[in-house]
């Protein structure tokens, strides 16, 4: 089974192919652990001359391991203490520090250093490197700001949690591993999409890659879209927030650098969707909403008009394109948001929805599928699924293949005539469930 909990960020080499690959395997027969393999922290603008030649593995209730692939012991101690004082300012940052100490307190308790050799074994190392209790916690909380997923530490503290409402309340939120690659893996394509259930993050990663994208130029044009009126304005409302919340430095330049509106629009202001800009940018006439107007025509005729132009005279509109809510949208909308951006679209949608409401059109060729929802304890969401579907009568509703229900977060399971669906349970809920089935 694939570990949707692993990431690897790092680029293989002859020193680290083999150690990698180790742990890729480790983390294929252990698919409920959560690891990630980095040389320097996510989402901020670190590097180290050292970090070809060694790896940094993080694993909650782990310590955080930096392995020398080189055995250059100055080097590599050089690169430790770098590595530590930008986690300790990355702390500053976002007042951990308050909480977990300076990296006197928690350095030699929390990290550890190895020097690779012929008897390296990833599963013993993780042995020996298990956290209990607060340091366990404190270990956590740095694996949060090493992989950009910053939690509100003046509501989760690093005390541990004893009530079971605190420790849902108190949880320490970790981007897994199909989250993580979303926002920090380079695609070798134009437009990237993400499809998950309600509650697997899919708008809160959109607004991590907006943050990634507006803060690595300081030119970069961005459309952040969706079709419900109602849900921009409240992306409009979250943005400042988000960015205050992560620390962002540079201002919001609303209109010039940054828009945030439905897909539509009015003729009569640019800014008030997708289609109003494209048409005045492009000197396209504007089509009104009617019962023969919608958006397979109006794209499709944007796109007609646009793919006339002169390629020496034509401009492209946006450098990014972010689409939330994409089962609202056809086809031919993302054909025309590719044609009009620089970079990249990147597109998020419900795949229960797709499923269930375009099953003509709904496929799973995507290039991240977030499957393990977070809002809600997992033996709830498969009575509501049961529920919905039908699962409990004698004639079902509704019933999936395989590469569906593996899609939505189920393992499969046949006994005979039974068919036995599981999920896996989920780290908010850790403590209160084992292995859930229906």
């Amino acid at each position: 089974m694939v570990n949707s909990l692993f990431y690897n960020h790092v680029e293989e080499n002859g020193k680290n192919k083999e150690v990698i690959q180790q742990i890729e395997q480790y983390a294929t027969s252990n698919p409920s652990e959560q690891i990630y393999i980095v040389t320097s922290p996510l989402g901020e603008k670190y590097n180290y001359a050292y970090e070809d030649n060694a790896l940094v593995i993080l694993s909650p209730k782990h310590k955080v391991i930096f392995l020398d692939l080189n055995k250059d012991e100055d080097d590599f101690d050089e690169y430790y203490e770098d590595f530590i004082e930008d986690l300790s300012s990355i702390a500053d940052k976002f007042n951990y520090k308050e909480h977990i100490g300076r990296p006197r307190e928690w350095k030699k308790e929390i990290t550890i250093q190895v020097k690779l050799n012929d008897e390296f074994d990833i599963e013993s190392l993780f042995a020996q490197t298990r956290l209990e209790n607060e340091l366990k916690r404190k270990s956590e909380l740095l694996i949060s700001l090493l992989t950009g997923s910053i939690n509100d530490i003046d509501k989760i503290g690093a005390e541990i949690p004893e009530t079971l409402l605190e420790k849902v309340k108190k949880n320490i939120i970790l981007f897994d591993g199909d989250q993580t690659r979303f926002i920090y893996k380079k695609f070798n394509k134009k437009t990237i999409s993400i499809q998950g259930l309600s509650g697997t993050g899919k708008t809160e990663l959109l607004l991590h890659k907006l943050k990634e994208l507006y803060t690595s130029s300081e030119d970069s044009k961005i459309f952040f879209t969706c079709h419900n009126i109602a849900l921009a304005n409240t992306l409009k409302d979250r943005i400042p927030n988000f960015f205050n919340f992560m620390k962002v430095e540079m201002q919001i330049e609303w209109g010039k650098r940054l828009l945030v509106n439905r897909a539509w629009g009015s003729e009569r202001d640019k800014d008030s969707g997708l289609y109003a800009y494209i048409c005045n940018f492009y000197n396209i006439p504007f089509l009104r909403y009617s019962y023969t107007t919608d958006y397979q025509k109006i794209f499709s005729l944007a796109l007609e008009y646009i793919a006339n132009i002169n390629p020496d005279e034509f401009e492209y509109a946006f450098d990014y394109i972010l689409i939330d809510e994409r089962q609202d949208f056809p086809k031919v909308f993302f054909e025309l948001c590719e044609k009009i951006t620089r970079s990249n679209v990147f597109i998020a949608g419900d795949i229960f929805q797709d499923i269930f409401e375009n099953a003509e059109e709904a496929e799973l060729e995507v290039d991240v599928i977030l499957n393990r929802c977070y809002r809600t304890d997992p033996r709830t969401l498969m009575f509501s699924h049961a529920i919905g579907m039908g699962l409990f009568e004698n004639k079902k509703y509704n019933w999936l293949t395989d590469e569906y229900w593996e899609a939505i977060g189920y393992k499969i399971n046949r006994e005979g005539a039974n068919i036995l669906l599981s999920r896996e349970p989920i780290r908010r809920f850790e403590g209160q469930q084992g292995q859930v089935s229906n």
